[in-house]
C-alpha cells in the first residue's frame, strides 16, 4: 500500500467519523425536539440547531420570539413549549397561571434558574441569581435595607445630584439645544448609584468616560464573545461551573471587586457613616443588625463577598434600568406635549407647597407623575421577561398537562404589556390606563415591570424614587420637544442588550423655561 492510498484511507475514515458524529448529533437533537410533543404540550416546530431562537441577539429580540408564541396560542393555551437550541423552555401565557407561579405556588417556583458561580466569580452570587435556601436567607437579611424609611434616608443624596444635572444640561444648551437624553440620564443615575451603592463621587455627569460608567455600559451590552459564553452557561450551567466559567467578564469583576473592597476598608478604617446603601451593608457585615430611630432590626451577618455581590447588582440594576426609564419617559413627554404640560403643572403646584424644595414627601405625592411612570414601564419594561424554574412537577389547573420538574419558564412581560386585548392601542402613550378604575378592571398580573410576589424586585422603591426625581428635575426647568435627530416610532431596540434599550440613542430639543 503506497502513501497515496494511506492518505485516501485516512481522509475517508475522517469523513466517516465526522459524518457519523454529525448524524448522531442530529439524531440526538431530533429526539430532544420531541420533548414537548411527547408531553402533549403545544409548541412551534423547532429548527435545527437553533430551536425557536434563530437570530436572537443578532437581529431579533427574545421578546419578539415570545410575542409570536403568545399571539399564536393566547386564549387557547395556558402554557406552551419552545426550545433554546436543544433545551426545552416553557412559556406561561395565562395571567392566572402567572399569578400561581409568582405568588400562590411560589414555593415550587422560587428559583430563577439563572447561572451563578460564586466559587470562581464571587460577584455572581447576588440576590438576583441565588437559589434555594441561600437566596431565602440573604433576602431576609437584605429586606430591611430597602424599606421606605431607608430609601427616604437616601433621597437627600439623590436630590444633591440634581443640581449637577441642571448645571450640565444648562452648559450643554450653550453649545446646542439638542441633547442625547440617554447619555445624560445614564450619567445622572450613575452619580446617584455611585454615591448610594459605593459612597464615592463618580462625577459621571462631569466626566462621561468615568470608569464606573464605562464598565457599567459594557456589562449591559456584552460583546459577541461574551454573548456566546452566556448562551453556553445558560444551556449547560452545571458543566460551566465544573469548567470554572465566570458569569461576569473577569476585567469587569476584578474592577468592581477592587472598588468595593477599597471602599469598605476606607470606611472601616476612618469610621465613616453615611445614609446610603453601603452603610447599611456594612452594618450587616459587622454586627448583623440595622438600627433606625432607636429600633434595632436583627438581620444576620453577611460576608465581604456577599456585601460586594449585593453592591454590584444594586449598582447595575439601579443605574441602567432607571436611566432608560427616564429616557423613554422624556421621549414620550416630548412627543405628547399635552401630557407634558399637565405633568409640569402638577410638579410646579406641588413644589409651591415647599417653596421649591424637592423633598421625598412632595415627590412621592405626585399622583399624575405616578401614572406617567407606570405607563412608561408598561410600554417600555426594562426587563422584557421574567424567569422561573419548577422545583417539582406541577399540574396545570384546568388542563391535562404538567410542567416538568426543572423546567425553565418564561413569563413574557413586554408581550403582555402590548396585548391590544388588555391595553387597547398599545403603542399609544396614555397615562390614564393607570387611573383607579382602569387598573381595577384589569387582571393584576398583566402589569409586571418589577415582577410580583416574594421574588419581586427588592430595589423597586429606590429605582422609582430616582426616576421620579430625574423627571421632576427636567420638567420643572425645561421644555422638551422632538428635534431632527429624535427617533420615530416604532423605536429600534438593541437585540443584544440585557435590558430594553434603544439601538442608537434618544435625542430631544431642550429649552429652558
Amino acid at each position: 500500500m503506497d502513501g497515496l492510498e494511506l492518505i485516501f484511507i485516512w481522509i475517508f475514515t475522517l469523513l466517516v467519523i465526522i459524518g457519523g458524529s454529525g448524524f448522531l448529533i442530529y439524531s440526538w437533537s431530533m429526539r430532544k425536539f420531541r420533548y414537548w410533543k411527547d408531553r402533549g404540550i403545544a409548541y412551534v416546530e423547532p429548527e435545527f440547531p437553533y430551536g425557536n431562537t434563530k437570530g436572537v441577539s443578532r437581529d431579533v429580540r427574545f421578546s419578539d420570539i415570545l410575542t409570536s408564541f403568545y399571539n399564536r396560542f393566547s386564549g387557547r393555551e395556558k402554557f406552551v413549549g419552545m426550545y433554546i437550541f436543544m433545551r426545552p423552555i416553557g412559556v406561561a401565557i395565562d395571567p392566572e397561571l402567572v399569578k400561581k407561579i409568582l405568588v400562590k405556588d411560589f414555593h415550587n417556583f422560587q428559583d430563577r434558574g439563572l447561572y451563578h458561580n460564586e466559587k470562581d466569580d464571587p460577584l455572581s452570587g447576588h440576590l438576583f441569581t441565588l437559589e434555594g435556601e441561600p437566596w431565602r436567607v440573604l433576602r431576609t437579611k437584605l429586606s430591611p435595607t430597602f424599606t421606605s424609611g431607608k430609601i427616604k434616608m437616601m433621597s437627600n443624596i439623590m436630590v444633591e445630584v440634581t443640581s449637577e444635572l441642571k448645571r450640565i444640561v444648562d452648559e450643554q444648551m450653550h453649545e446646542s439645544c439638542d441633547m442625547d437624553i440617554n447619555d445624560t440620564m445614564a450619567r445622572f443615575t450613575m452619580d446617584i448609584i455611585g454615591n448610594c451603592a459605593f459612597g464615592i463621587e463618580c462625577n459621571a455627569l462631569k466626566n462621561p468616560n468615568e470608569d464606573l460608567m464605562l464598565f457599567g455600559k459594557r456589562f449591559f451590552l456584552p460583546s459577541r464573545k461574551q454573548a456566546i459564553r452566556q448562551l453556553f452557561f445558560g444551556i449547560f450551567p452545571d458543566l460551566s461551573r465544573k469548567l470554572g466559567i465566570r458569569a461576569i467578564e473577569e476585567e469587569i469583576s476584578s474592577y468592581f471587586m477592587r472598588v468595593i473592597t477599597e471602599t469598605v476598608r476606607y470606611r472601616e478604617e476612618n469610621k465613616i457613616v453615611r445614609s446610603d446603601f453601603m452603610d447599611l451593608l456594612l452594618r450587616l457585615k459587622n454586627s448583623g443588625n440595622l438600627e433606625t430611630d432607636g429600633t434595632v432590626e436583627k438581620s444576620g451577618l453577611i460576608t465581604l463577598n456577599e456585601l460586594a455581590a449585593q453592591c454590584f447588582v444594586f449598582f447595575l440594576a439601579g443605574f441602567e434600568t432607571s436611566s432608560t426609564t427616564i429616557s423613554f419617559c422624556l421621549y414620550e413627554l416630548a412627543r405628547n406635549p399635552n401630557i407634558q404640560e399637565k405633568l409640569r403643572e402638577e410638579i410646579l403646584r406641588s413644589l409651591e407647597e415647599t417653596n421649591g424644595v424637592l423633598t421625598y414627601e412632595v415627590v412621592m405625592g405626585m399622583k399624575y407623575l405616578e401614572k406617567v411612570i407606570n405607563e412608561t414601564l408598561r410600554k417600555y419594561p426594562a426587563v422584557e421577561m421574567l424567569v422561573r424554574k419548577a422545583a417539582n412537577d406541577y399540574p396545570i389547573e384546568g388542563t391535562p398537562h404538567t410542567i416538568p420538574k426543572d423546567t425553565l419558564i418564561f413569563l413574557p412581560v413586554y408581550t403582555v404589556h402590548h396585548d391590544p386585548k388588555i391595553y387597547p392601542h398599545p403603542d399609544k402613550f396614555d397615562p390614564e390606563r393607570f387611573s383607579e378604575g382602569n387598573v381595577r378592571n384589569r387582571h393584576p398580573y398583566t402589569y409586571l415591570p418589577f415582577g410580583e410576589g416574594p421574588r419581586s424586585c427588592i430595589g423597586m422603591r429606590f429605582g422609582l424614587l430616582q426616576t421620579r426625581i430625574g423627571i421632576v428635575t427636567m420638567l420643572r426647568n425645561y421644555k422638551l420637544t422632538p428635534c431632527h435627530k429624535t427617533p420615530q416610532e416604532p423605536l429600534n431596540f438593541t437585540p443584544r442588550s440585557i435590558v430594553l434599550k434603544v439601538k442608537d440613542s434618544i435625542w430631544l430639543k431642550i429649552e429652558k423655561l
